[in-house]
């Protein structure tokens, strides 16, 4: 049995995204959850995803996942940055405790993540890994389904992802 290891720490927005579009497993894509590699989950993060509309759903999808780690605590009582919210904060702060990568898409909590040398993935980024790795068939029709969830994203960045995955639209 191996131990369980943290290898990325995720933020509310790309739970919730995942979870709308149907593709929660993809939280984590491109771990080794067979050598312990778990997705974990802060404990502001938890209690954004129980206020959310389809947060409780959500939290009971993942309940079952035996690569999830809830309720990680928080690290630090620093705040990172204006603007950035408890679950971005908490998970930066996670991330750079444990020297693992973290998933936000928010641009500022991004940015904070970087300059105290996080390693940043977007929801974006975890499904170009699923295309690259075979979890996916075809991005765009995944791409139409985020928007349709509520995640903006501008043409010319659709174009760049797709083209990153040899796709292009209406291919």
């Amino acid at each position: 049995m191996h131990t369980k290891r943290v290898a990325q720490v995720v933020d509310t927005s790309a739970v919730i995204l995942l979870q709308k579009i149907g593709l929660l497993d993809l939280l984590v894509i491109g771990l080794d959850p067979e050598s312990g590699d778990c997705v974990g989950l802060p404990t502001e993060v938890v209690e954004e995803l129980a206020e959310h509309p389809t947060g409780i759903a959500t939290l009971d999808g993942l309940s079952g996942k035996p690569w999830i780690v809830f309720g990680l605590e928080p690290s630090s009582e620093e705040v990172l940055g204006p603007g950035l919210g408890a679950g971005e904060t908490a998970t930066i702060q996670q991330g750079k405790a444990r020297g693992c990568a973290v998933v936000l898409d928010d641009m500022r909590g991004r940015r904070v993540a970087r300059e105290l040398g996080v390693a940043v993935v977007g929801t974006l980024g975890l499904l170009v890994e699923a295309k690259r790795l075979g979890a996916i068939e075809r991005l765009e029709p995944v791409l139409d389904r985020l928007g349709d969830a509520g995640m903006w994203i501008s043409p010319s960045v659709i174009e760049a992802v797709l083209a990153s995955v040899g796709e292009s639209r209406g291919q």
